[in-house]
């Protein structure tokens, strides 16, 4: 059995370090980001599947590049064998940075989301650790 877990980051206002530009928006760029909270059920329900019956756990996030660390601890959490990130097709620096910290892109949906009026590509990138 292979057991996909979907995780999102969310700001963490747990720290105190949330902040926030002069028009009263959140500043993700300097927020810390966990994951969430509800997403640790999920983990624990897909541990419990593997140990009964055997197979994979894979992780699953369009966090940002910066989430890699969040989606590890949950890869130590529930003995996850790999995880997956996606990407707009347009945001070349994340995909960058994830290829060069070890990352390959696994699948390309064609026009998968609508930005501006037009159609894109998302780019599904994975690592095993």
């Amino acid at each position: 059995m292979h057991t996909v877990v979907l995780t999102k980051g969310v700001p963490d206002f747990r720290e105190g370090q949330v902040s926030f530009d002069e028009d009263g928006h959140l500043e993700r760029g300097k927020t810390p980001t966990v994951m969430n909270p509800n997403d640790k059920h999920a983990l624990r329900a897909a541990l419990q599947t593997k140990v009964r019956n055997g197979g994979t756990v894979s992780l699953l996030s369009m966090g940002p590049p910066g989430y890699r660390e969040v989606l590890q601890e949950g890869m130590a959490d529930v003995y996850a064998d790999d995880l997956y990130n996606t990407v707009p097709s347009t945001n070349e620096e994340a995909i960058a940075f994830l290829d060069a910290h070890g990352w390959e892109t696994e699948a390309v949906r064609a026009d998968h989301y609508k930005l501006d009026g037009d159609y894109i590509d998302e780019v599904m990138m994975a690592t095993a650790l």
